[in-house]
């Protein structure tokens, strides 16, 4: 189930940096970010204990295709802000920071959906249900937000090259 949407990530990361350098970070974060809302909207909507696999799949694949459209132009984004002395820190720096917080992410997610599960009193499975819906429904919130900043973005400014 996993394996499509990592595939997409991939798919994206290349295909978002092509626009990125043809459109500019805010065109291809707004499409993104847009993206991931629409997946996280149709999944807290339509999830229920008879959802396919199939349609599943399809959905969190799409919704990784969004999360990758919107990683590969902010790293961009963020590298080409800083001066080229500082690019061999910033690049380890990038990479852990992602690690970190979508690791933090992951688990806020998931502590979102079994406190709310617990806190139900439906049965097993309807109460994973519920929690799985609030943290679809954060997952909106959150991406919600990030379309919104998506819109403040500048262009970063074109910097020499390093003297080596």
């Amino acid at each position: 189930m996993l394996l499509p949407g990592a595939l997409l990530i991939g798919v994206s990361g290349l295909i978002s940096g092509r626009l990125y350098d043809r459109f500019g970070v805010s065109r291809v974060t707004q499409g993104g970010f847009l993206l991931i809302l629409i997946m996280a909207v149709a999944l807290a909507l339509t999830l229920s204990t008879e959802t396919s696999f199939n349609l599943l799949v399809i959905m969190y694949a799409l919704l990784m295709f969004g999360v990758g459209a919107v990683m590969a132009p902010i790293t961009a984004y963020a590298m080409a802000s800083i001066p080229n002395t500082m690019v061999a820190h910033a690049s380890p720096m990038t990479i852990t920071l992602r690690s970190l917080s979508g690791s933090i992410g992951g688990a806020l997610l998931v502590t979102i959906m079994t406190s709310t599960a617990s806190a139900s009193s439906l049965s097993f499975p309807l109460d994973m249900l519920k929690g799985v819906h609030i943290a679809f429904w954060t997952l909106t919130a959150l991406a919600g937000l990030g379309l919104y900043l998506s819109f403040h973005l500048q262009e970063a400014r074109k910097l020499k090259p390093a003297n080596i």
